[in-house]
């Protein structure tokens, strides 16, 4: 650049040129709106309504009115589960001596899926695209709702149990089983309703499980089976016995046995393209000390090994046996489960 020597350049001329490249190397505002969103909060979202003895609040946000509401009513949940989790852990749910932690798991898991109804909308508003959202939940109508669900349940306990006495000690067995399965459902209902009124008096509904899982575990450990099966099913037998006290169920002799299990089948051995297969077709039948048939179930098992058909047969074997991991998977077998249906 140069100028001529008949335009000698002024002091602010260069003021200007100086002021010209600063602005040219300033960096560039964007132009798009900013992040911070200036969300003006309800006052009533600030300094939320107190929960008292007719109702409980709850006060949720979202990007929707449904997602706002949702949050509002897990506002409600959360203090109700907050309440239910002390609950159980002072009341120390004990199996064989220790804390039953699945159990405390199981309880809070049903305790967050528990739907909530009888809730009233008061207040609503949104602001730059989110909604807030304030509900009340009626403790009484919560507390009738959860009760009709208890008393449904006991009902069901009640005709299970019902001339339990004068039963096959089996049956008997079976019964308190599901009595028990029966007061898992009930116990989170029990929680919740005190979580939503400290006065009322439930624990004779918890003496009365408690007893349930007593009476079960004595059947458990007094009941007396005796298993028998013709000479193809003997190994077949040999694993189901094994199976059967890993799970805490009695074996005995045929004198002493509360009930008889017998297995009877056959057993079919094919090759094909050097591929050896086995079926065993079979029934397991269930009888009372004298004999009496209580059910019958029929089973069918195929395996295939390219080595042997001993391992086929293992295989087949092992089909059944890893369906038997508790309880009440070895009362389906034995068809004691439909029995009581």
């Amino acid at each position: 650049m140069y100028f001529s020597a008949h335009l000698k350049p002024t002091k602010a001329f260069f003021i200007s040129l100086l002021l010209l490249v600063l602005c040219s190397c300033a960096p560039t505002r964007s132009k798009q709106p900013s992040n911070k969103i200036n969300i003006e909060i309800p006052d009533w979202v600030k300094a939320p309504l107190s929960d008292n003895l007719i109702h409980m609040y709850g006060i949720g946000s979202g990007y929707s009115l449904e997602r706002a509401k949702q949050s509002a009513l897990n506002d409600i949940a959360g203090k109700l589960a907050t309440h239910v989790k002390s609950e159980t852990e002072n009341r120390l749910h004990l199996q064989n001596g220790q804390l039953d932690s699945s159990f405390k798991q199981k309880t809070n898991t049903r305790v967050k899926d528990t739907k909530l109804t009888n809730y009233e909308t008061l207040k609503t508003t949104q602001n730059q695209g989110l909604y807030y959202v304030l509900i009340s939940m009626s403790r009484a109508a919560f507390i009738e709702d959860k009760q009709e669900q208890l008393t449904e349940i006991n009902n069901k306990i009640t005709n299970e149990l019902s001339n339990i006495n004068k039963k096959n000690k089996l049956i008997q067995l079976v019964s308190y089983n599901e009595a028990i399965n029966l007061s898992n459902q009930a116990r989170p209902l029990i929680y919740l309703i005190n979580a939503a009124d400290s006065k009322a008096d439930l624990q004779h509904h918890l003496d009365d499980y408690r007893k349930y899982e007593q009476k079960e575990k004595y059947l458990s450990e007094t009941t007396q089976f005796f298993l028998k099966s013709n000479t193809e099913m003997a190994p077949l037998a040999h694993q189901i016995q094994k199976a059967l006290q890993t799970n805490g169920f009695q074996l005995s002799g045929r004198s002493k046995a509360d009930s008889i299990v017998e297995l009877k089948g056959s057993v079919t051995k094919q090759e094909i393209f050097s591929t050896k297969s086995v079926k065993i077709d079979f029934n397991v039948l269930t009888k009372t000390r004298s004999g009496q048939l209580v059910s019958s179930r029929s089973y069918q098992l195929t395996g295939s090994s390219v080595s042997s058909y001993v391992s086929a047969r293992k295989i087949a074997m092992n089909k059944l046996t890893k369906e038997l991991s508790n309880k009440v998977d070895f009362y389906r077998m034995l068809g004691l489960v439909e029995v009581l249906k």
